[in-house]
């Protein structure tokens, strides 16, 4: 629908549409008014599965959803300024993208979105992509982003919760991108396997408030000439990397910087940073938080300094146990 005034799908019906290579729904410059779509199933499409822009006013909800996009850059759910969307929990939401996003969300605060599986393969952009989502929440249960030419994981702005459990796997953008948030939770918990290239790497950047939680046993980031970890201007955010396990390599890039924001931890055993000419570690005017900053082994053998701590508040200081 494109440009129709208002299409309302009667919550009392039941909505069922099943799709093979193409879209299920596409909806541009239209209000749905309030509407419930039951199930929907896409296979094999090129061109996407779900699609709302443009629907302002709009009071949508998705019980159930498996869409799988084989081909083409689509995300497989996409809202853009939509309205008020719900994927409640208890209905089934299992996203599959190949060449484009599992999911991209732009300007659409409130939405409630607790999806199943949520995987990404090959994306030319990023794996998930959410921005603008105000309030609202983010979660899945399962997923893996791999390949992605862009962030696998892009988190813009927002105070909701959000949470992926999924493995985020080497491709040539950056691992994680969280960016603008306000306050809420972020936590992602799937393991991280970076492979060696210039891309990759954490980015946090412009935080406020909230947290972002790494939690993964193995967490390999191996950037080559970029930072591995980049936490800047963010006072008022807490990043933590927590359950051991975080394994940095960088050449000429900075393994762990953390500047002029809140507090970092990083929490558990066997967490190593080796750069080659980058400095290793690099906190400035940021907190060690009172879950420690703890390493097994830090290496660098170029850099003016290896390691620089500077103002790192008084709750914790950085421990090295050695082998």
């Amino acid at each position: 629908n494109s440009n129709t005034g208002t299409v309302t799908f009667a919550p009392a019906s039941t909505i069922t549409i099943t799709t093979a290579g193409a879209k299920g729904l596409d909806v541009t410059n239209t209000n749905l008014g309030t509407s419930t779509f039951d199930n929907i199933t896409v296979t094999g499409s090129g061109s996407g599965g779900v699609s709302i822009s443009g629907a302002a006013g709009s009071t949508t909800t998705f019980q159930n959803l498996s869409l799988t996009t084989t081909s083409g850059t689509a995300p497989a759910f996409s809202l853009s300024s939509a309205g008020s969307v719900s994927v409640p929990g208890a209905g089934t939401a299992n996203l599959s993208a190949t060449g484009g996003p599992a999911v991209n969300v732009a300007g659409t605060a409130g939405a409630q979105l607790a999806f199943d599986q949520v995987s990404s393969s090959g994306s030319t952009s990023a794996g998930i992509s959410i921005a603008g989502l105000g309030a609202g929440n983010f979660t899945a249960t399962s997923g893996t982003i791999t390949g992605a030419g862009g962030a696998a994981f892009d988190l813009d702005g927002g105070s909701g919760t959000v949470t992926y459990p999924g493995n985020l796997n080497d491709g040539t953008g950056l691992t994680a991108e969280i960016t603008g948030r306000g306050g809420g939770a972020v936590t992602l918990n799937g393991a991280i396997a970076d492979g060696a290239d210039a891309g990759g790497g954490i980015v946090l950047s412009g935080n406020t408030a909230g947290s972002t939680t790494f939690g993964n046993a193995s967490k390999v980031l191996n950037t080559t000439t970029g930072n591995a970890v980049s936490f800047t201007t963010s006072d008022g955010h807490t990043l933590t990397f927590s359950g051991g396990g975080l394994d940095v390599d960088t050449t000429s890039g900075e393994g762990v910087v953390a500047t002029t924001s809140g507090t970092i931890n990083v929490a558990g055993t066997g967490n190593t940073v080796t750069s080659t000419s980058g400095r290793a570690v690099d906190v400035q005017n940021t907190d060690l938080g009172s879950l420690g900053f703890t390493f097994q082994s830090v290496s660098s053998s170029g850099a003016p300094n290896g390691i620089l701590l500077n103002n790192t508040g008084t709750t914790a200081g950085m421990t090295i146990t050695g082998t």
